[in-house]
């Protein structure tokens, strides 16, 4: 399958779960209450990254920079977007570390507004810390971006927010420890 294609229909797939949630209520979602054990549950993430194929801070596989695609005024119109589809469904922010240091507007812009939404809607912010790491770097070196990642987001967000997740897929277990 072509990358195209293949974000063609992610996107199409995420739209249709945003633009019907009552899609799940027929599959017997919503009629009571839940548990963890045995259910399958769809997360929305939007992931903030300053680069395609993000490693590291100093480690990219493609070096074309996304800073005019990543906007408040695009993150803002996918959260109030959800918001309006989903009442009282939280997402997850995911951002790669030189995402969370990056200094231009964009991406300082754009973390007060994930802050502001962690208020607001109790949505997860978090660290992705890229793709595939740990075929490219040591386990010391992610744990220690990752130690860095989340006290940094602890720091943004403030009121002693830590983040419950990691959006670890492409991490070695031993990372995730």
């Amino acid at each position: 399958m072509k990358r195209r294609s293949f974000l063609k229909s992610s996107a199409v797939s995420a739209a249709g779960l945003i633009a019907a949630p009552g899609l799940l209520r027929g599959a017997g979602f919503g009629n009571s209450p839940l548990s963890l054990q045995g259910n399958r549950f769809v997360t929305f993430c939007i992931m903030i990254r300053t680069t395609p194929w993000e490693v590291s801070r100093d480690v990219k596989l493609l070096a074309r920079d996304e800073y005019e695609w990543h906007t408040l005024e695009g993150v803002r119109a996918m959260r109030e977007a959800f918001a309006k589809n989903n009442p009282g469904g939280r997402l997850t922010w995911g951002f790669t570390l030189n995402a969370l240091e990056d200094k231009r507007k964009n991406y300082r812009e754009i973390r007060d507004y994930v802050v502001e939404c962690q208020h607001k809607y109790k949505d997860e912010v978090s660290y992705f810390p890229g793709y595939f790491p740990a075929m490219y770097l040591p386990r010391e070196r992610i744990n220690k971006e990752m130690t860095e990642a989340i006290q940094i987001i602890t720091d943004f967000v403030g009121n002693g927010y830590r983040p419950q997740a990691i959006m670890g897929g492409f991490l070695s277990a031993n990372n995730l420890q």
